[in-house]
C-alpha cells in the first residue's frame, strides 16, 4: 500500500494513462519516482510502454499551499524504529514490482 494518498493518485495516473501522451509530475523528487516507476517496471512487462515524463511548472499546478523549492521527509524516526540504515526506496519498489509481476 502506498503510504501517500497523493503519491497514490500519481502513480495511477501514470499507470493507467500510459499510452495517451507526456506525463506532467509537480516536482523532481516525483519525477524521480515516476522514472524508478517506469525503468523498472518496463522490463517486467507491467506498462507497456516508456512514456516522456517532464517536470510540471509551478504556474501549471496551482496549489492551496506554498510548498518549499525543496522538501523531503526526515527518516531518523524510521532509522530508529528499525534499528539501523533503512534500504534505499528503490530496492523496495524492485522488489514490490516483482511482487506484482510474479502475482
Amino acid at each position: 500500500m502506498t503510504p501517500s494518498p497523493p503519491l497514490a493518485r500519481r502513480s495511477n495516473t501514470l499507470s493507467s494513462s500510459l499510452g495517451l501522451g507526456e506525463k506532467l509530475f509537480a516536482s523532481s523528487e516525483e519525477r524521480k519516482f515516476a522514472v524508478a516507476i517506469e525503468e523498472e517496471a518496463l522490463p517486467l512487462g507491467l506498462i507497456p510502454k516508456a512514456v516522456p515524463i517532464r517536470p510540471l511548472r509551478s504556474h501549471e499546478y496551482p496549489s492551496p499551499a506554498p510548498r518549499p523549492p525543496f522538501s523531503v521527509l526526515d527518516a531518523s524516526a524510521t532509522r530508529a524504529a528499525v534499528g539501523g540504515p533503512v534500504e534505499h526506496w528503490r530496492v523496495n519498489l524492485r522488489r514490490m514490482l516483482l511482487g506484482v509481476a510474479r502475482g
